[in-house]
């Protein structure tokens, strides 16, 4: 039944033992700064809501309608016995989790009465864990998209005030929905009318209990996604499919050249892999030439000086022979036998001088100390 007061906005808010949210939601109703207002809470089998809440309805002159269901009979159906009980000309949906700011109603009742063509409003929506974590995870602040609501939900259901009319009234919740009922409830809506988004966050949806875990570890909700959109695609306008087409299309390419990029990826990745074991193997090469021409070098020092050790001492000798009178013959003999070391000299074979040089010279010291 519809009031005749023309202002009068129903809240309706679906409930199943969550005491202490449900608290919250009713006061941020009660501290609507609209009036005429009405609050109407479907108790889905579950335990009665505090009677105190009369109370503070009476307090802020708001009308409350408490309705208990004897046995739980699932979000959808109290979806619709709050439908069938609402008395407002404008309509708004408050799970019994989320809240809504008090200048939530009076900012959207204006923009709908204002204009004959549409049938809802809405306003941005914040996404928080929870009121004792109010950090934003996420805004809802869509424009308003038709085609877009074929495959994205983006209208939280409190974010929404809609007309009680026949046109409202010939959708219902379907209750064959545990999850994304709103969603196709709002599809229903949009094929008979137009909405507009009134910018500016006033409504809050708290992820800590949301089934659709937004800000939370991601769930697998396929199964709950196809049944939606086997029941809801009968609603969609042409341009609906189209768009939902679309994106299917999209995804399915994305994916594919996903995947494409995938390979091409791994091919880059082993690329890679081998080219720095080329310059591995490379530098490896280098180090390795590095140290055999640093062995060769010192090596090579090592017989310069030698030979130069050598040489000296051969000049010593020869000059001491020279110094020696009376030793004419045997430094002739000496000069003879030493040919072949300065041959071996010039040839700079160092075994052949190491061999022939101590060889001579040992006897030639014999012979001095015995001149001596």
């Amino acid at each position: 039944m519809v009031s005749t007061d023309a202002n009068l906005v129903s809240i309706l808010i679906r409930t199943l033992n969550r005491p202490v949210t449900l608290a919250k939601a009713v006061d941020s109703a009660l501290q609507q700064t609209h009036r005429p207002l009405e609050v109407v809470i479907v108790n889905d089998g579950g335990e009665a809501p505090d009677p105190e809440l009369e109370s503070l309805a009476n307090e802020h002159q708001v009308q409350l309608n408490v309705v208990n269901l004897e046995v739980n009979q699932g979000r959808s159906n109290a979806a619709n016995v709050a439908l069938k009980e609402a008395q407002g000309e404008a309509l708004l949906f408050l799970d019994d989790d989320d809240w809504i700011d008090p200048d939530h109603i009076s900012k959207l009742l204006p923009v709908l009465q204002e204009n004959a063509e549409l049938i809802a409003v809405y306003s941005d929506t914040a996404c928080v864990f929870s009121a004792t974590k109010p950090e934003i995870l996420k805004v809802f602040d869509y424009e308003f998209d038709p085609q877009r609501l074929a495959y994205e939900s983006y209208l939280p259901i409190h974010s929404v005030l809609f007309k009680n009319n026949k046109i409202s009234q010939a959708c219902q919740f379907d209750t064959r929905l545990d999850m994304y009922e709103d969603w196709n409830f709002w599809v229903q809506l949009v094929a008979k009318g137009q909405m507009q988004r009134v910018p500016g966050v006033t409504a809050w949806y708290s992820a800590q209990l949301s089934g659709m875990g937004i800000g939370l570890e991601p769930q697998d909700h396929s199964a709950e996604l196809a049944k939606f959109f086997r029941l809801t695609t009968p609603f969609y306008t042409d341009k609906q499919i189209n768009a939902l087409l679309f994106m299917c299309w999209n995804f399915f390419g994305l994916e594919q050249s996903k995947k494409h990029n995938e390979g091409l990826l791994s091919e880059l990745q082993l690329e890679l892999a081998n080219s720095r074991q080329r310059e591995q193997q490379q530098q490896q090469q280098q180090q390795q030439q590095l140290a055999n021409n640093q062995q060769r070098e010192q090596e090579h020092a090592i017989i310069k000086e030698e030979l130069d050790s050598l040489r000296k001492s051969l000049a010593d000798i020869t000059q001491l022979l020279q110094e020696k009178k009376g030793m004419a013959a045997l430094y002739e003999k000496i000069k003879h036998k030493s040919f072949t070391f300065f041959s071996l000299l010039a040839d700079g074979n160092l075994q052949g001088i190491k061999v022939h040089l101590f060889k001579n010279i040992k006897n030639v010291l014999k012979r001095i100390k015995i001149i001596k």
